[in-house]
Order: C-alpha cells, then sequence, then structure tokens
C-alpha cells in the first residue's frame, strides 16, 4: 500500500497528492468513470477512505459527483463543472501519455514490450523535477513503423509533447552488451503494460 505522506506529484506539482492526480487520471483518462470507491483504492493501491477523503475535496470543489447504490458509492467526474475540460487537458499532459500511448500501441500487431524511458520517465516516477519536452518509448518487437507513428500521432496532439519512438527486437533487447540497452535498463523505465487498463 501507498505510504500515506501527502505529497504532490512530480509531473504536476499543483495538484495536492499523488494520489489526487492518479484518482483524476483514473476518472479523466482512463475510463474508470463511475467506478466504486472500493474499485478506485484497488487500482491505485490505496485504502479506500484516502479515496473518501480525495472524492470529498474533489466534490466540495465541485470537480466530481458521487451516488450511493445500495452501500456502493459511485463517483464520476461532473462534465458541468466549468473545472471539467480545463483540468482534463492539464491531467491529460501531465498523466496521459502512460494509459494513452499504452492504448494507442495496443492495436499495432508485432509489439513484444513497450516502454517510456528518459526525461519523462525520471520525472514521472520523481528521479528527476523537471518538466519534459519530449517523451521517449522503446518499443520491442518486429513492427510496421508506419503503425506505430499513426498510431502514436493522436496522442502527441493530446499531451502536447513529441513522442520519439527507437525500436529494438527482441533479440537486442535482451543483449546487454549493448550500451543503449544496458543505459536504458539501469535508468527509471515505465512498462507500458499492453492490454492493461
Amino acid at each position: 500500500m501507498r505510504d500515506m505522506q501527502a505529497k504532490p506529484p512530480s509531473l504536476l506539482p499543483i495538484l495536492r497528492t499523488e494520489t489526487q492526480a492518479e484518482l483524476l487520471g483514473a476518472l479523466m483518462i482512463r475510463g474508470f468513470d463511475g467506478s466504486s470507491v472500493t474499485d478506485l483504492a484497488t487500482l491505485l493501491g490505496t485504502s479506500a477512505s484516502t479515496i473518501v477523503r480525495e472524492v470529498d475535496r474533489l466534490e466540495a470543489a465541485g470537480i466530481t459527483l458521487s451516488e450511493r447504490v445500495g452501500r456502493t458509492r459511485l463517483i464520476w467526474v461532473d462534465r458541468t463543472s466549468p473545472y471539467a475540460r480545463p483540468l482534463r487537458e492539464l491531467i491529460e499532459v501531465a498523466f496521459g501519455p502512460r494509459p494513452l500511448i499504452a492504448s494507442a500501441l495496443g492495436s499495432v500487431d508485432g509489439i513484444v514490450d513497450a516502454f517510456i524511458f528518459g526525461s519523462f520517465a525520471r520525472a514521472a516516477l520523481g528521479a528527476e523535477p523537471v518538466t519534459p519536452n519530449d517523451i521517449d518509448v522503446l518499443i520491442v518487437g518486429i513492427v510496421d513503423r508506419t503503425s506505430v507513428y499513426e498510431a502514436i500521432r493522436p496522442v502527441e496532439q493530446r499531451v502536447g509533447r513529441e513522442i520519439d519512438v527507437t525500436f529494438r527486437t527482441r533479440e537486442q533487447w535482451l543483449n546487454e552488451d549493448d550500451p543503449f540497452v544496458r543505459t536504458v535498463k539501469s535508468r527509471p523505465l515505465i512498462d507500458l503494460e499492453l492490454g492493461q487498463p
């Protein structure tokens, strides 16, 4: 379970906590709008009481709504809120790359693994307090490169950053003598977990 100390997320430190950022990302980007407190707590790896506190704050600010169905509390974004669209855009730019790239690449044949590396990965994992200008993606497998570029082009527009793609075969990725591979594996790396929500 996540450390309960409240610290702002490194990718968008104007938000109060990492949990708040992940909750907004789950509701606004990842398609968990309308989920229960329990489901969101499980998804985000935190307690139901932490989710309730965050939801109460967001609801008081007019950003989310909730409804009780029996003993279950369902949460969703208040799309009529004047904050909804601009907040969604901020959340997409800061936290959208991982789920949006994973979703876009999920339909491309031949991908064995896909990762975000470089400055975005370092910032997202809290290793570097910078605002990355681009996103480095590593595709492992034998793929049609045009299909990859076509899949990620709309994501670039949504997140407001260029996505630079590097390709390696599975054999190249497993070659620990390759200086590029060694360097990438020794630094922060985000597994895109294709096919996962």
